[in-house]
């Protein structure tokens, strides 16, 4: 039993290490991240659905936001890049519309 024990830590161990894991859609950083996304779309309005982070060379964000825009709305996917020491600190990798809301 223990070894079963430890085979299953270390299986949850390895998923978890280098992964994305989930982030507070209300943690400052991540709400930057958003507004940063954003303004390069020009929305309206948004809403940040879910944010998921990965620690890498700084904090690489994976957004999904429901961009409102005067006469549709959208479901976008971002990655961006968080490096705080740099500046500009943020860098939009990738910016994807997945769905019409």
């Amino acid at each position: 039993i223990s070894f079963l024990i430890f085979l299953s830590a270390a299986v949850t161990a390895q998923a978890l290490m280098g992964g994305f894991s989930p982030a507070d859609i209300e943690n400052d950083r991540v709400v930057k991240a958003a507004e940063f996304t954003m303004s390069d779309r020009g929305a309206d309005s948004w809403t940040l659905i879910k944010a998921d982070k990965q620690v890498v060379a700084g904090i690489k964000y994976a957004l999904t936001v429901e961009a409102h825009f005067k006469s549709k709305c959208e479901r976008v996917v971002a990655t961006v890049v968080d490096r705080q020491w740099l500046d500009p600190p943020m860098i939009l990798a990738s910016v994807e519309t997945i769905d019409h809301c």
